[in-house]
């Protein structure tokens, strides 16, 4: 069964899935009350306030009134609504943390994972991360793992929005973000991504650059003199677009391997993400804007296999990202 420390134990998926269920209930109860309680003291506090102000006999009314209803207008309602978000919080972190540091053990021979930043330093990730975005993810709330897979190691956190696109004119508008391509429509809000470091061992001799072409990100490439080139592979031509930096253009075109083709066109494929690749030196940086796991999770509905599927799908991205790129130790 799944302890109380929020990690699987011995047991089957179906016993988890039950407990979580349980889980999800009493977190969905409170989650009511919450609400309920809310709405009683909005209310009454709203009451209070409109009583106050109108009502000036006898004395003593509006000196109590308004501030009271201040009280409960101001600060029981917000706490309670507060009080309310939490719990779908809290199912939503100890679903996570019950599967994916399981997945992820079966996927890496090293793995770690945190739903929440827990004070996590991210400046060194986050200045990676402007060398593919004008603006930089929003890491406060990540879902972040770390691991390593035959000789690659890697860091990935999830980012609520990068939300913003620079139009022609200079100024910020918003984007519309995709979800999976199995979905039957393609929704405006859930914008955000997954973030990827990747450190190996053999440097490359020239920088790529790879550009998914739907791609209304602000995304940008490292300053410099890029030079743009194609693949034999006039479907991938379609779908990305690739620039190289450096002297070496052989180098950079034995970089787009049938491998790399057809392993990114695979997950162009199953995912609607904008996928965005800098691969330079030791290290490859790649930023899968709008990526949509599939994973819905709510006090509302009960998870089914299907979550689990979705959600370890996800949890092996990396290691996908990891054999199309050509990264891994041979």
């Amino acid at each position: 069964m799944v302890s109380k420390s929020v990690g699987l134990s011995v047991g089957s998926v179906e016993e988890a899935l039950n407990y979580l269920d349980a889980f999800r209930r009493k977190r969905l109860i409170l989650a009511v009350l919450f609400i309920v309680l809310a709405s009683f003291f909005g209310a009454g506090g709203f009451a209070l306030l409109v009583t106050g102000m109108i009502m000036a006999e006898p004395p003593f009314i509006r000196p109590l009134f308004i501030p009271l209803g201040g009280v409960f207008f101001l600060v029981i309602l917000p706490t309670f609504v507060l009080l309310s978000i939490k719990m779908g919080r809290d199912y939503r972190a100890r679903f996570l943390t019950a599967f994916v540091p399981s997945f992820g053990r079966e996927a890496y021979e090293d793995f770690s994972y945190s739903f929440k930043s827990g004070g996590r330093d991210f400046s060194k990730f986050l200045s990676e991360a402007r060398r593919l975005t004008l603006k930089s993810p929003d890491a406060d709330e990540a879902s972040f793992y770390e691991g390593s897979y035959r000789g690659v190691k890697f860091a990935s956190f999830a980012y609520d929005c990068l939300g913003f696109r620079l139009s022609e004119g200079g100024a910020l508008s918003k984007i519309a973000s995709p979800r999976r391509k199995s979905a039957s429509s393609y929704g405006q809000n859930d914008l955000g991504g997954r973030y990827f470091s990747f450190e190996f061992d053999k440097a490359s001799t020239a920088a790529i650059y790879l550009r998914d072409r739907r791609s209304f990100s602000s995304i940008r490439r490292e300053k410099g003199k890029w030079v743009r080139f194609e693949s034999e592979s006039t479907r991938f031509n379609e779908t990305f677009e690739v620039y190289f930096q450096g002297e070496d253009e052989l180098a950079a075109q034995s970089k787009l391997s049938p491998r790399l083709i057809a392993g990114l066109l695979s997950l162009n494929e199953e995912f609607a993400g904008y996928l965005h690749v800098l691969l330079v030196g030791k290290k490859a940086l790649c930023l899968y804007d709008h990526y949509d796991s599939g994973v819905r999770l709510s006090l509302l509905r009960k998870a089914t296999p299907t979550t689990l599927a979705c959600l370890k799908e996800g949890t092996i991205l990396p290691r996908r990202l990891i054999v199309a790129l050509g990264l891994a130790s041979k």
